[in-house]
């Protein structure tokens, strides 16, 4: 199932904002015209990475990382390609053809990036939670308040009032999480520290690049542990309404041709 929300956020207008300085996306959407790439590379605005629809920990951060050499979704991709990047994107399909693997990204030749630190700390906070080995994706789903690709936040302040009005609360109404996981402190500010959203607690955690201690034992007691944990061990909440888009995620045979088609794309245009 794919959420019609998942397209909604990678198909956001404010994404192809002309040169009106004055609305609030211009900056994060412009981000990208300073790069190397042409205006149909652009990559899309990030709706999440895993499975939303299932996922019993929702992570939030600020916005996600732009790296020029990633293999990612843009506008020349079918939509059931899109779809699956984001609900599978840490799906193992194998080294050459997972779109991400060991918490590496697939780069537009074929290779892999460096580890992304981001995810590594993540999961290793995820697992003192569960108390086992997660599983991306599934035992949790990362999303951002802000979803168009940029680096060290630039734009994320004046975008976070427009993009949260028109996507945040709309992706918890579709996550079942039974914990939101708040990360660094533009997300702890923009929250004002409250304690639960639409009745869904919340933990809040440093950034994995503050320069403190990110542990949740150095956050939390034993005994706020336990209660998160006891949150999360607790009965399935009941379905939420959820408008599903009228499309069907790829077979594995068909993403791999379709990595395939793409680094053959990118390798043939650099020839040029």
């Amino acid at each position: 199932m794919v959420p019609k929300l998942l397209l909604d956020i990678t198909n956001c207008k404010s994404f192809e904002q002309d040169s009106d300085d004055t609305k609030p996306c211009f900056k994060i959407a412009h981000y990208q015209i300073k790069s190397k790439l042409s205006k149909k590379d652009f990559m899309l605005p990030e709706p999440w990475d895993g499975d939303i629809l299932q996922a019993p920990i929702l992570v939030i951060s600020s916005n996600p990382a732009f790296t020029e050499e990633e293999l990612f979704p843009t506008r020349n991709w079918p939509q059931e390609m899109v779809a699956d990047y984001f609900t599978n994107r840490f799906k193992n399909r194998g080294s050459k053809y997972s779109w991400t693997y060991n918490h590496k990204i697939l780069l537009k030749d074929g290779t892999r990036g460096h580890s992304v630190r981001y995810w590594s700390s993540i999961k290793k906070r995820v697992e003192e939670i569960l108390g086992r080995r997660a599983v991306p994706g599934q035992d949790y789903c990362m999303t951002e308040i802000v979803h168009c690709k940029t680096n060290k936040e630039y734009g994320v302040k004046e975008a976070i009032g427009y993009c949260s009005r028109e996507f945040l609360f709309k992706k918890i109404t579709i996550s079942q999480a039974h914990l939101i996981m708040a990360i660094g402190a533009h997300v702890k500010s923009f929250f004002k520290e409250v304690s639960e959203l639409q009745s869904i607690p919340i933990m809040y955690l440093p950034h994995p690049a503050a320069h403190i201690s990110k542990t949740v034992k150095a956050i939390y007691t034993e005994e706020e542990i336990q209660i998160f944990r006891e949150i999360l061990n607790s009965p399935q909440k009941h379905t939420k309404y959820r408008q599903l888009a009228n499309i069907e995620l790829p077979s594995d045979d068909g993403v791999i041709e379709f990595i395939q088609m793409q680094i053959e794309y990118y390798k043939k245009k650099n020839d040029i």
